[in-house]
């Protein structure tokens, strides 16, 4: 190669194997096992959010108008 960096280049395509050669980006498999319930991301992100002090409890006014467009 002529490259000025040869550690750096890809292999040539012959040695290539599937990963850089025929499998489509993203094509990573995890196995079962290392798999975490459908909705544990979003239930992590649900949680988190309602510990962080950045959300401050409603303000008097967002009360009172709230309760004008609930009755």
């Amino acid at each position: 190669m002529s490259a000025p960096y040869p550690g750096r280049q890809s292999p040539e395509p012959e040695t290539q194997t599937g990963a850089q050669l025929q499998d489509p980006p993203s094509w990573g498999r995890t196995d079962p096992e290392y798999r975490g319930a459908p909705r544990h991301s979003q239930d992590e992100s649900e949680e988190t959010k309602s510990k962080l002090e950045s959300n401050p409890p409603p303000s008097r006014y967002e009360q009172i108008e709230e309760s004008n467009y609930i009755s």
